[in-house]
């Protein structure tokens, strides 16, 4: 999927083959924003205006807009991931907040092969002591074979600064 950022929002640009067209929606909010247009140039000004528009609605409404990308999020492990997370963690001489960011740190270095994992001594993003590589955990975060793509709905109509609450 291609995306497109603007204020600190990101948008997606598919195309709709039935409708013969190109669109898109705010991705990683909880309110439902889409946009539409007919050429590249038109998507990625429809887009901005989405924004900008959600913003202003939200503005005038009096409601916080929602942001993207908070800086939280849950993951469901399991009670035996989250025990060995809590043993190797523990080991390391870190949080098990801090270890899990060390492995998506390095999970996020680069395409497989190419990342280069955490080392003791290395700095983490936010300028702390990393205590040992995450290794383990590492290999559980690998995709599993035949697991299931999330697909977008597509053909969606162009809704300026609709507000829609969905849970996410």
């Amino acid at each position: 999927m291609n995306t497109m950022e603007h204020r600190g929002y990101i948008g997606s640009a598919e195309i709709d083959v039935e409708g013969l067209a190109l669109v898109g929606k705010l991705l990683h909010i909880r309110d439902t924003i889409t946009y539409s247009a007919s050429d590249i140039g038109g998507l990625r000004r429809a887009f901005e205006e989405a924004v900008d528009d959600y913003l202003s609605t939200c503005e005038e409404l009096g409601d916080e807009p929602d942001q993207p990308c908070k800086g939280t999020f849950n993951v469901r492990v399991g009670p035996q991931r989250h025990r060995q997370l809590a043993i190797e963690s523990r080991r390391s001489g870190v949080s098990i907040n801090d270890y899990v960011c060390q492995a998506l740190d390095a999970m996020l270095q680069g395409p497989l092969g190419q990342r280069r994992y955490p080392q003791v001594g290395d700095a983490d993003s936010g300028g702390r002591h990393i205590g040992a590589r995450p290794a383990g955990l590492l290999q559980a975060m690998e995709p599993r074979p035949g697991a299931a793509a999330l697909v977008p709905a597509r053909g969606t109509p162009k809704v300026k600064a609709a507000r829609k609450r969905t849970s996410g």
